[in-house]
């Protein structure tokens, strides 16, 4: 086991849309910024609930195994004639990710900085797979080589977890506890979009404004410290996560490849301007040799709601919001307007995810 804690060209993605949308250019050299904010941790489940609010939050959350989203990672690695014997989930909240890895690799080591999503995970892969396939640690992203040998993973996966840390530790922790050769996925999607030609703009349009509504409440009397902590994440979300900096080519990284799912048609955020009180400020810090591939697929992790389903979606969509939106008028109206635009309470509507996915190997 190399963990120090006891415990705890890119294969394209098939479908009907995505290969008249497939484009491929070198990144130019584009102006760089970063603000190196320590986030705050705000993404966190009450532990009273943390298993019911995994459970729903999940059941509205894309399926990384619908299509060959893992297999564009897994190609990406095996390209390098890399082995598949230890790879990390980092920030794996209630262990999906590390459950999808665990097909693959003999050894997933999960962890995350929140006990009560670390707990949760516990309860869901302990019951999927025997001890010896998966350990545990509590920590945080940007800490894992503090935890775990250096040049001891083959791939590192930071699902829907990276704007929750700082980057810049983030990366370093994870060349120094990658192998050589090793692979790093982080990936990074939105809110779901109505994909339907016919319903897509009025609906989406009021989709919106109820995610907004929802969000606002929130995000209404933070503190300073607190709103910056939630205007990086929501900057960097805006990015498509072209904020992440990997420095010059042989430094830590090399062989870096962007992917974004349907970003021209998507916001990657889970709430738009709308919602808050400051300004997003997206920043690149994509360089000259990076490969971009921008790909609209009207199909990528789709899923079918009627309007029960837009409201489980809205009422998991983050940690106490539930709480804050029933009873809302405002929010029943919209979504009651939602209904009928849909076609009626009845009526099953198409869905499509904005996605970024960004590889790089380590040096």
């Amino acid at each position: 086991m190399p963990s120090k804690s006891p415990v705890v060209d890119i294969d394209t993605p098939s479908g009907k849309h995505a290969a008249t949308s497939l484009r491929f250019h070198k990144a130019p050299k584009i102006w760089r910024r970063s603000s190196h904010i320590s986030p705050i941790n705000f993404w966190k489940a009450p532990s009273s609930s943390e298993d019911h609010f995994w459970s729903a939050y999940e059941a509205t959350r894309p399926n990384y195994a619908s299509s060959n989203f893992l297999e564009t990672i897994y190609g990406y690695h095996d390209k390098k004639d890399a082995s598949f014997s230890i790879a990390h989930d980092v920030g794996c909240g209630s262990g999906v990710g590390a459950f999808a890895l665990a097909q693959r690799f003999s050894h997933v080591v999960a962890s995350d900085n929140n006990t009560s999503s670390l707990h949760s995970a516990q309860r869901f892969l302990s019951s999927k797979y025997p001890p010896e396939r998966i350990s545990f640690n509590h920590c945080k992203g940007e800490d894992i080589a503090s935890y775990h040998e250096k040049n001891s993973a083959d791939l590192i996966a930071a699902p829907e977890s990276i704007v929750l840390m700082d980057s810049r530790a983030a990366l370093s922790s994870f060349a120094k506890v990658l192998k050589p050769g090793g692979t790093l996925a982080i990936w990074m999607y939105g809110r779901p979009h109505f994909s339907e030609v016919a319903y897509k703009e009025r609906c989406q349009d009021i989709f919106d404004r109820i995610a907004d509504l929802s969000f606002r409440k929130v995000l209404r009397n933070l503190n300073a410290e607190t709103e910056a902590s939630w205007k990086k994440t929501a900057s960097e979300m805006a990015s498509f996560l072209d904020y992440l900096d990997f420095g010059k080519p042989s430094e830590n990284w090399q062989n870096v490849k962007r992917m974004k799912w349907n970003s021209r048609s998507a916001q990657l955020g889970f709430f738009g301007p709308g919602a808050c009180d400051f300004e997003f400020e997206p920043v690149s810090n994509v360089r000259q040799g990076e490969a971009l591939f921008e790909i609209e697929d009207g199909e990528m992790w789709g899923r079918n709601w009627n309007i029960s389903g837009v409201r489980e979606y809205i009422d998991y969509s983050f940690p106490g919001i539930k709480d804050l939106v029933h009873g809302d008028l405002k929010i029943d109206e919209l979504l009651g307007e939602l209904g009928e635009a849909m076609g009626g309470k009845n009526a099953s509507r198409s869905y499509t995810w904005p996605v970024a996915l960004v590889l790089a190997s380590k040096a």
